[in-house]
């Protein structure tokens, strides 16, 4: 669902900008860059996606290797998307094409979503917690 942020009292009807019932179901957040959502998909392999919110216009989906129940991280230009076998996948924000840059498995499972501190990447995984840096 999307809806105008503006007005007062219920605006529901009148700036409820579109309404879909059938989505895929979401656990983790999606990222706004530039005007686009990229969002993961907790039913496994289902994927990412390129979502335009004025229209609710898939731009691009894309499989991956599992499902996620984190949320996507924007750090730098880049996103990072980390689906429950432990994959990390990192792509550029482009609402035209999918574009992945890296692909990287840690090999255990993980429902966490990444975090990043000063060039720094953490994931935590269901035994271990990963710190990724240069």
């Amino acid at each position: 669902m999307s809806i105008r942020l503006s007005g007062s009292g219920n605006v529901t009807d009148l700036h409820r900008l579109w309404r879909t019932e059938k989505q895929p179901q979401n656990i983790g957040s999606g990222v706004f860059v530039d005007g686009y959502v990229y969002r993961s998909n907790a039913e496994s392999g289902k994927g990412l996606q390129c979502l335009d919110p004025t229209t609710d216009e898939i731009q691009w989906s894309q499989r991956t290797p599992a499902a996620a129940w984190g949320s996507i991280v924007k750090a730098e230009n880049l996103l990072y998307f980390t689906g429950q076998d432990g994959t990390t996948i990192d792509f550029r924000p482009n609402p035209q094409e999918y574009q992945e840059i890296s692909e990287n498995e840690l090999n255990e499972s993980c429902n966490g979503t990444i975090a990043v501190s000063d060039g720094q990447v953490f994931i935590r995984t269901d035994k271990h917690l990963f710190c990724i840096a240069e």
